[in-house]
């Protein structure tokens, strides 16, 4: 597919067509109930029977890229490249330990992104919708990425693979950003652009050995655009296009945010004059797309009756879900755009809190890239689509509600939600290096010494906001942070000096690693949420049918090995609306249809919850258990007993 592409753009497309290939796979089979160990190792062994037979056909030789990759840009950049890999793995190596010893605890992985995974592995559907808490439309995200954590959990029945995920998200993104920069000599300045997002102390509290989705979603807008770069100065880009196709459409699989940029990339590859005519064009571009991005979108259509439920379509004749949450403390960010206050309080502290204190530089640099690109006319268009990707990712950003979420004038969630902008920054980053004028003389020296400055800034960051301090360093696991930082920068030396090793050679070196990690992952498991007494009772609980209300994390509730079932309670409205129990009849009646065998209560948020807890201590079916958490409630229940005592609402 792309005889002209030699080292880490061949490695780049690789990964693409694996994963292409396995989310393909994954989502036929979880679409009959497929979903299960079996059956996915059948498919994907007759998937490469099937592939062998088609491309054993030798093809036209691969071109040399030489010894070391190190030629391909300035030592100094390289040098900076290596300590950006090693000031990356040790700051993530902490809070990967942490989770591989004391599990995920990450708020959104709890409440949805391994809920999803736990449900696909545990029920083999996956277009099931999992309803998992009333008013908000969580239950309709694209899940690409939960389901590659559900493929560790039914390999090993657990997940065990899970916190490691996104440490392979972000060498993807590395990789991805040596490729863009690599046809340009600044290979090594790009990547280090990834780096730069990926040590921001948000960005590392909330993936860094967690279930988010951020940097997968970053992956995929970056890898899409690496394969775009290919076609510069070729006239084989069919391939590229393919490829780059199945990346745009993973990411709209993954994450709603990277819609609007990938949308606005593939305008971009239409318009212009790759490939031959336009039809062409979009069947190698969009047909791909469509295969990797279009399942989550068809699922919700056919469920509910429209592909987003999170936004009204009503103008195109389809249904509007209502979602209290969303439509009460919703606001985007262009709401309080003339208002100083908020700038003052809320977004220039969430600000820093995201980026380090020099974030200010870091968004100017992201400005100047784009603007440099869409400059460049010497480029056959290509670096002015991705400069029109980022222009249409951030304004998407500012109009999308929830980037401000809170109530009137307190944007709560703004630093948090802040993610949903960090693709388009990152992508941004990554074209200053390649522009002309960046690339000559003493500005190339001036475009790197700049990196290098924000680089430090970020991965040095210490902020505290309104009760959150988040440090791009854990204080934990120093010795592991130290090891991973030397090791890493080890590795990404040989790398570089040396190239990609053969298959042979990274397959043995996954058996070693394999081999020497089971030992350690078995026995560092046997602490998993024993700090939070909300889910330590789940971890031995065996085969329990729980229901729970009043909370959003439920993921520990599965047990160690997934071998629990958890329902949040509440009432199915139309077109996918899900909404609090407000009847004493119904909520009892829903327990026992539900045949839960344990009631978890928790008072959070919601003034119904205390409402749920007398309605629940009231029935005769439900027995209060002895349970420390703190303002956390626990029920045994038995669903054959009827309800005699009578409900009053």
């Amino acid at each position: 597919m792309l005889p002209t592409c030699d080292g880490p753009t061949r490695v780049l497309a690789e990964v693409i067509l694996t994963l292409t290939l396995l989310l393909t796979v994954s989502t036929l089979a979880g679409a009959v109930g497929g979903f299960q160990r079996w059956p996915l190792i059948a498919a994907l062994v007759g998937l490469s029977a099937v592939i062998h037979v088609v491309v054993r056909r030798p093809g036209p030789e691969p071109p040399e890229s030489g010894p070391s990759l190190v030629t391909s840009t300035g030592a100094a950049e390289v040098g900076l490249l290596v300590v950006s890999v090693a000031l990356l793995a040790g700051q993530w190596a902490p809070r990967v330990a942490a989770a591989v010893a004391h599990g995920i605890t990450n708020q959104d992985s709890l409440k949805y992104h391994l809920t999803f995974a736990a449900r696909f592995a545990t029920t083999g559907w996956l277009t099931r919708i999992a309803q998992l808490g009333p008013e908000f439309p969580d239950a309709f995200h694209p899940a690409n990425n939960e389901v590659l954590h559900a493929l560790g959990m039914v390999a090993f029945g657990d997940d065990r693979l899970s916190p490691f995920l996104n440490l392979a998200w972000a060498a993807g993104v590395l990789l991805a950003g040596w490729c863009i920069g690599r046809p340009f000599g600044v290979a090594a300045v790009t990547a280090v652009a990834g780096a730069i997002v990926l040590a921001g102390p948000l960005i590392t509290e909330v993936n860094a050995g967690s279930g988010s989705n951020d940097i997968a979603a970053i992956f995929c807008l970056l890898a899409a655009a690496a394969m775009l770069v290919q076609t510069i100065g070729t006239n084989s880009v069919t391939g590229a296009l393919v490829v780059g196709g199945c990346a745009a459409g993973m990411g709209i699989g993954t994450k709603l945010t990277v819609v609007g940029p990938m949308a606005a990339l593939t305008v971009g590859v239409i318009a212009t004059g790759m490939s031959g005519n336009r039809l062409r064009r979009v069947g190698t571009w969009v047909v791909p797309m469509v295969m990797t991005g279009a399942f989550w979108y068809l699922r919700n259509w056919i469920r509910v009756g429209t592909p987003v439920p999170s936004i009204d379509l009503s103008v195109v004749g389809l249904p509007a879900p209502s979602f209290e949450t969303v439509e009460t403390f919703g606001f985007r960010v262009i709401d309080y755009a003339d208002d100083r206050g908020v700038w003052t309080d809320w977004f220039f502290p969430g600000l820093q809190l995201a980026f380090g204190p020099l974030w200010a530089l870091t968004l100017v640099l992201g400005a100047l890239g784009t603007i440099a690109a869409s400059l460049d006319r010497a480029r056959e268009r290509i670096t002015r689509v991705l400069a029109l990707t980022v222009a249409v990712g951030v304004t998407v950003y500012v109009v999308t509600p929830t980037t401000a979420l809170g109530p009137p004038g307190k944007p709560i969630l703004f630093a948090s939600n802040l993610a949903y902008l960090t693709p388009s920054l990152l992508l941004s980053l990554a074209l200053l290096p390649i522009a002309p004028a960046a690339r000559q003389g003493r500005t190339r020296v001036v475009v790197t010494a700049l990196m290098a400055v924000t680089l430090l800034s970020t991965t040095m960051a210490r902020h505290s906001f309104r009760g959150t301090e988040l440090s791009a360093w854990s204080g934990s696991y120093v010795p592991v942070a130290a090891v991973v930082a030397l090791l890493a920068a080890l590795v990404s030396l040989a790398l570089l000096s040396l190239g990609p090793p053969d298959r042979r050679t990274l397959l043995a070196v996954a058996l070693v690693t394999v081999i020497a990690s089971a030992p350690v992952l078995s026995s560092t498991r046997e602490g998993r949420y024993e700090h939070d007494e909300r889910f330590r009772w789940a971890q031995s609980a065996k085969g329990a049918r729980i229901a729970i209300a009043g909370f959003g994390p439920q993921y520990p509730l599965f047990g160690e090995d997934l071998q629990n079932s958890v329902q949040y309670v509440g009432e199915p409205g139309p077109n996918g609306e899900f909404h609090h129990v407000r009847s004493c009849t119904r909520w009892r009646a829903a327990l026992r249809a539900g045949r839960y065998t344990h009631v978890q209560l928790r008072s959070e948020q919601h003034r119904v919850e205390e409402t749920l807890l007398t309605w629940t201590n009231s029935d005769p079916a439900a027995t209060r258990l002895e349970f420390g958490g703190k303002g956390t409630y626990l029920f045994a229940f038995d669903p054959s007993v009827p309800d005699g005592t009578g409900c009053t609402s």
